[in-house]
């Protein structure tokens, strides 16, 4: 009888192991594809660790009465100490903690690592909420991610919410899928400029997933209407997909574009980095104030500090330079902020042909202001500084010592400049850096 009972008890323990390994199983399923809600998510974990822990215990006790079949608790009922140390009770101790750990780590095979991902359970779980407060706390989760492959699996969700029945999160969506990809192109710039090995890094794979699934998808659902119309284009905008190039220009060239989406548009060409993208966005800057008009002319800026230059063609290079010479030309017509922003945005071209018209606007007397700071915000990240608080003819001689190199007709102007009296001993002494930068230049060649 004793032996059977002995027996029965073993197959008992090896039981409700089983029966553990088999719902941990089960868990990491229901887990993975099942969960809906992030409440729902923490309560099956609470529950699992207090399951863990009440089948160890239970495991445990079954092995101690097989391995000392003869103690008796209630000899020791008046000595509750001695209870405690009885090595019975040690060794049921010790096996509980092993035990935990066993299942602990039988659980997160069997589960598909589902029950030691807490985090990423959660964010699988919010994905599937009906809840859009859910899922507006999950994309603040995505742009807050640093891992590969949390980042790789979760940005490929996104697309799912791009018609969801509620705007706010169809917003939120696209932009996430923006901050994304600003950090994802800007992840591969800096590759780039370093010279790694792309096959080292997964950023690429990303952004070419972006390009040639997620750029043509926005697209279309801007032509089908769908809400809100800016947002869809900025996410577009910072993917960076070359082919949608002439598609954005189509926007920024047609007149019934609202502002909202025409500054996103333009966003887009400057991050393209195109030549063709230049006479579209100049062209567009005429009738335009205050913030539209800075974001027109920080997209220009952009455009020229990321110009891709395909060979020597004079052709494009006259027809260039006359695009740039003109937004210099429609100043006149703009604020102080305007102004500084249009000299800022030419000046990202770093263009020599440019020096007439900038020590012009040197010697001219709406060079006198100051140019108050103008910030851009960016989808990840502070905002970007595009013109300094600084006076305008301090950055007109950062621009000219920029593309000042061999330029002798600069160097006659800052002469004659020099011969002029300056009150103004901060840009007297700008000048004379200017000139003797430009003279030892000329000595060295």
């Amino acid at each position: 009888m004793g032996k059977s009972f002995s027996r029965a008890r073993f197959f008992v323990a090896v039981g409700l192991l089983a029966l553990f390994c088999a719902g941990s199983w089960y868990l990491g399923d229901y887990l993975w594809f099942g969960v809906e809600s992030r409440a729902v998510a923490g309560m099956v974990y609470l529950g699992w660790l207090a399951v863990l822990l009440a089948f160890a215990w239970v495991v445990a006790g079954i092995v101690v009465a097989l391995r000392y079949p003869e103690t008796d608790s209630r000899e020791d009922e008046d000595k509750p100490a001695a209870r405690i140390f009885r090595r019975s009770e040690l060794y049921r101790s010790a096996l509980v903690v092993g035990l935990c750990v066993l299942e602990m780590l039988a659980a997160q095979k069997l589960s598909g690592g589902a029950l030691f991902e807490y985090k990423a359970v959660q964010l699988e779980a919010m994905s599937r909420s009906r809840d859009p407060e859910e899922l507006l706390a999950l994309f603040s989760g995505i742009e807050n991610m640093q891992k590969p492959e949390e980042v790789t699996r979760f940005v490929q969700k996104l697309p799912m919410f791009f018609e969801h029945r509620d705007e706010r999160v169809r917003a939120a969506s696209f932009h996430t899928m923006a901050v994304m990809a600003h950090r994802m192109n800007l992840s591969v710039y800096v590759l780039v400029k370093e010279g790694r090995l792309f096959e080292d890094r997964w950023e690429p794979e990303v952004v070419e997933w972006m390009c040639s699934d997620v750029a043509g998808k926005l697209a279309e659902l801007y032509e089908r209407g769908v809400t809100p119309a800016p947002a869809i284009i900025k996410a577009l905008a910072w993917i960076i997909e070359p082919e949608a190039l002439s598609w954005l220009m189509a926007l920024v060239e047609n007149p019934r574009t609202p502002d909202a989406v025409l500054v996103e548009a333009a966003t887009g060409i400057g991050n393209i980095g195109k030549i063709e993208g230049v006479a579209p966005l100049v062209k567009a800057i005429p009738g335009h104030k205050g913030e539209t008009l800075i974001r027109l002319l920080r997209a220009l800026q952009r455009l020229g500090q990321s110009l891709e230059v395909e060979g020597e063609d004079e052709t494009r290079d006259a027809q260039l330079l006359s695009t740039l010479e003109h937004v210099l030309e429609l100043v006149q017509g703009f604020d102080d902020a305007g102004l500084c922003a249009a000299v800022t945005a030419v000046g990202g071209f770093q263009h020599a042909g440019l020096t007439g018209k900038l020590t012009a606007l040197f010697d001219s007397d709406r060079a006198a202001v100051s140019c108050p700071r103008l910030e851009v915000k960016e989808p990840a990240g502070p905002p970007v500084v595009f013109v300094k608080e600084q006076k305008l003819r301090w950055l007109l001689l950062n621009l000219l010592a920029d593309i000042g190199a061999g330029n002798r007709e600069l160097m006659s102007w800052a002469a004659r400049a020099l011969e002029k009296p300056i009150a103004d001993k901060e840009i007297h002494t700008g000048l004379m850096q200017l000139y003797g930068a430009l003279t030892r230049q000329m000595d060295d060649d």
